[in-house]
């Protein structure tokens, strides 16, 4: 199960605030509420029923890869370049069992025409980042880069998840 949301950072030169006070430091990009519609919301594959464009945060629904050997991938397409600071992951918890992407690395493309560019960590390493907690899956769970990009495209790869078959909730903040 996958769902994300991206966050863009008006003011805040490092993260965006809980506070309700500073609530308006940040704005997210359109995934949780529907102003990104559907068909810009792409995978590697989708078992059936469980399309890319059921990856919204906090939805009824979720994504679920069909294949994710070696690199399986969510992404949203931004149509234009977009100031994004960090992203949102969410996993699934049913009764019997809980699905959660535990990490993943992130890609953008800082063009429509160029190619993609993963998020590095200041060393040069590809960065790896946190999905959350497996206790509590369904708890949105924000990564915010080091630095925000500037992205027309935005694509997580998961590298470790709870189960042999992808199966959480992406949200892009």
């Amino acid at each position: 199960m996958a769902r994300f949301e991206e966050l863009v950072r008006k003011r805040c030169p490092r993260q965006c605030s809980n506070d309700t006070e500073k609530a308006d430091s940040c704005q997210r990009l359109g995934l949780e509420d529907g102003t990104i519609p559907d068909e810009r919301i792409r995978a590697s594959s989708a078992s059936y029923n469980r399309h890319a464009a059921l990856a919204r945060l906090n939805g009824p629904s979720y994504w679920v890869a069909i294949y994710c050997s070696p690199s399986c991938w969510i992404e949203v397409d931004l149509l234009q370049t977009t100031r994004v600071s960090g992203v949102i992951t969410q996993g699934n918890k049913f009764p019997w069992v809980s699905y959660l992407v535990t990490e993943f690395k992130v890609s953008y493309k800082p063009k429509p025409t160029s190619g993609y560019e993963y998020i590095k960590e200041t060393n040069g390493d590809i960065k790896l980042f946190d999905g959350g907690d497996i206790d509590s899956p369904s708890t949105p769970h924000t990564n915010y880069f080091n630095q925000a990009i500037m992205a027309s495209a935005v694509r997580i790869y998961p590298t470790r998840y709870t189960l042999p078959a992808v199966d959480v909730r992406y949200g892009l903040s």
